[in-house]
């Protein structure tokens, strides 16, 4: 009787363990990384991730050979416009130009670092990408200056690949 308790225990104990740790999603992943690693696992995650929402409304599908598209769903149709985004692994940046849905405007931005957010909500995680535009990463002081700033620019994975 007490072998079969301490193996019940055992498998338990061992299924909580080896759950726990599977609930790490993809995208955590890349905020263990540094220097070049850390953003030539953006790259890749961004490719494997594709799409991505923006807020307020938009969405990025990232592509291979630095092709970015622009996404707006509207009621009766969906827009599409080609940008570009580049990682340069050796100065450690992003560097991106999405085009305006509304109008033939292009936004050009580059952020020298990034981290990921993640929070919890019922049970379920989710997780995005905050870039900055300095070297390192400085913690916005408020909800205006974390998305009414463009020193900060937020994407989050539609799903997270596996």
């Amino acid at each position: 009787m007490k072998k079969r308790q301490i193996l019940f225990f055992l498998l338990v104990f061992s299924l909580n363990f080896f759950c726990g740790h599977a609930a790490e999603l993809p995208i955590e992943r890349l905020d263990k990384l540094a220097g070049k690693e850390k953003w030539q696992a953006l790259s890749q995650y961004m490719i494997d991730a594709n799409t991505f929402a923006v807020p307020p409304n938009g969405e990025l599908r990232f592509e291979k050979n630095d092709v970015l598209i622009s996404i707006q769903q509207g009621i009766r149709e969906t827009i599409e416009k080609k940008g570009k985004w580049i990682i340069d692994l050796k100065k450690e940046l992003i560097y991106f130009e999405i085009p305006h849905i509304e109008d033939s405007g292009i936004d050009k931005l580059t952020f020298h670092s990034f981290k990921i957010d993640c929070t919890t909500r019922k049970n379920k995680k989710y997780c995005q990408i905050v870039f900055y535009i300095d070297k390192f990463f400085k913690e916005p002081k408020n909800i205006e200056e974390r998305y009414g700033s463009y020193n900060y620019f937020h994407i989050a994975p539609k799903k997270d690949h596996k």
